[in-house]
């Protein structure tokens, strides 16, 4: 018996010489034919098809739930289209954009009853999700070596930073066009690893790196010397964070504290106010009148100590945060009220002063070692930000003298436009909505300054390359590796969600990031660094991934379910 079903299985199951294309065409022109006063016979004969076979498939017709033109339709070529993009549509936005399931995907064409045309089973959606995988792999692969060929020749800045799952996995971005130059698991995080990662990611790419935006890594900050010899930004991130570590939670303990003080000691106070009114009304009282208004003497005197207490430590902590903004705010180019060049004396007297009242503070405040610690710490990154300030307006310097400009164009460059596409680009960072408006405004002014009859009157070419090499240099400050931490935030979510990220998924999603994901101006990461529009990925992906498979057939499953039974 079991031989029996063994063998019927096989042959029920058995791959078919027909696609499902073929099958769905040659049933359609079957019923066309058969329309016309044909007889059965004829047509099949015309069709080189065996009856058994034609009568095997139109056994099939009416049995999915829907009506027949719907049957009809989606066994027609555009049908099975619609379904092919369909299915890829959920696949590709469910799994691999977003963070569902395979088996999520399932109970879609289930709930829509498309699992009637389409198989809809774990194990063949799961061939179908790893095939779409390798085909996303592909396309960045081609795209990548297509692209750089095009690309024209650029020096460029990078973030880079660490992040763990648990294994190392290094991120570097350009943080210009968000474009991940590199995302990859690694054995440990030493300077070697570093540069032989690069080293593979900068393969054929026409850029030449110029700074790099890092912590304080060991390894990050030897690999960037000896690969790049290129100039090392403080990471203002991480400056801050520290700064906050340091005063933050201790600072805010004071406060806690004093006002826990100040409450009991009001409480105190009012308390033995009632019972001196009382007394007075002539309720009894265990203690005289003097010891009462003696102990009222003290609580009030206690109440004004803690008072002085709380306020201080409130001033304390203000102070600190206040002078901690103040970090960021002066940490730029230009000065953001005036609009004109800091010089690195002016810009190290406003951040040393800061940074001394940080330090006051911690000190009278009694902070523990490590709070100093960490301080002093962020304190003594501030040559280096000054250095990244002089590489700056060094490197803008090279990049104006290189163009032999008349003195006039060469002043209007660096003093009103360069800032007009710096204010352009910080007002889109701006904390709240003031800011953003004043630096809109600020921008503004510049751009009125140098949009006069002297510029308008200027060849149209030779004005687009101005503003080109303008923007440029305003973009080459770049004082935070914020995006790269917010791209270790978003792999942190997506590692959660699948427990392990394997190395091809982690590929994926990196080929999503540069070639798929847009930013409100409707480009792509890759488009921003190559300057070259790359090939949709989805419709590349609908190219290469087959059309879906059939349902398994219900006769074919109750005879695997009887035998596993048996």
């Amino acid at each position: 018996m079991e031989q029996v079903l063994t063998e019927k299985l096989k042959n029920a199951i058995k791959r078919s010489r027909y696609d499902r294309l073929m099958i769905n065409k040659k049933v359609c022109e079957f019923n066309k034919t058969r329309s016309s006063h044909v007889s059965e016979r004829q047509t099949l004969e015309a069709l080189e098809i065996p009856r058994s076979t034609a009568k095997y498939w139109l056994s099939k017709q009416g049995k999915t739930g829907f009506s027949l033109k719907a049957e009809q339709f989606f066994a027609s070529e555009e049908g099975q289209g619609f379904l092919h993009r369909i299915l890829a549509s959920a696949e590709f936005v469910m799994n691999q954009v977003g963070n569902c399931g395979i088996r999520l995907i399932s109970l879609f064409l289930k709930l829509s009853k498309l699992d009637a045309f389409i198989a809809s089973s774990y194990g063949s959606l799961q061939k179908r999700i790893v095939q779409m995988e390798q085909e996303i792999i592909q396309y960045e692969e081609t795209e990548k070596t297509c692209l750089s060929k095009m690309m024209a020749p650029k020096q460029i800045t990078i973030a880079q930073d660490e992040t763990f799952h648990p294994k190392p996995c290094l991120v570097a971005i350009e943080p210009v066009s968000n474009f991940i130059l590199l995302e990859k698991y690694s054995e440990d995080r030493t300077a070697a690893s570093w540069s032989s990662a690069m080293a593979g990611s900068l393969e054929n790419l026409p850029v030449e790196v110029i700074q790099s935006i890092t912590d304080e890594a060991a390894g990050i900050l030897r690999h960037v010397s000896e690969s790049f010899d290129a100039h090392k930004s403080p990471d203002l991130f991480h400056i801050l964070q520290d700064l906050t570590w340091a005063i933050a939670h201790p600072l805010k303990s004071k406060i806690t504290k004093a006002e826990k003080d100040y409450a009991y000691w009001s409480q105190m106070l009012e308390i033995l106010k009632l019972r001196k009114s009382n007394f007075l009304k002539g309720a009894k009282e265990i203690h005289p009148l003097p010891l009462i208004e003696k102990a009222i003497c003290k609580a009030e005197q206690n109440e004004q100590k803690a008072r002085k207490k709380l306020n201080k430590a409130k001033l304390q902590y203000n102070r600190a945060f206040e002078a901690k903004k103040a970090i960021s705010y002066f940490y730029h180019p230009f000065d953001l009220q005036t609009g004109r060049p800091q010089t690195i004396q002016n810009l190290n007297a406003s951040l040393q002063a800061k940074f001394n009242i940080i330090e006051k503070i911690a000190l009278k405040a009694g902070l523990a070692p490590k709070a100093l610690n960490l301080i002093k710490k962020s304190k003594r990154l501030l040559g280096k930000m000054l250095e990244t300030i002089s590489f700056f307006w060094e490197t803008i310097k090279h990049k104006i003298t290189v163009l032999e400009l008349p003195k006039n164009l060469e002043t209007k460059l660096h003093y009103n436009i360069i800032p007009y596409y710096y204010f352009k680009i910080i007002s889109k960072k701006a904390s709240n909505a003031e800011l953003k408006k004043a630096y809109i405004y600020k921008a503004q002014v510049f751009k009125a300054r140098f949009e006069t009859l002297e510029w308008n009157n200027l060849d149209e070419n030779k004005r687009n390359q101005l503003l080109l090499i303008a923007k440029e240099c305003a973009q080459l400050f770049q004082r935070s590796s914020s995006c790269v931490e917010g791209r270790n935030g978003y792999l942190s979510f997506r590692h959660h969600g699948l427990h392990n990220i394997s190395e091809r998924k982690l590929k994926v999603l990196t080929t999503l990031h540069n070639y798929y994901i847009k930013r409100s101006d409707n480009t792509t990461a890759a488009e921003r660094f190559y300057g070259i529009k790359p090939k949709d990925l989805f419709e590349q992906l609908l190219q290469k991934m087959p059309y879906p498979a059939k349902p398994w057939n219900k006769e074919n499953l109750n005879i695997l379910r009887f035998k596993n039974a048996a």
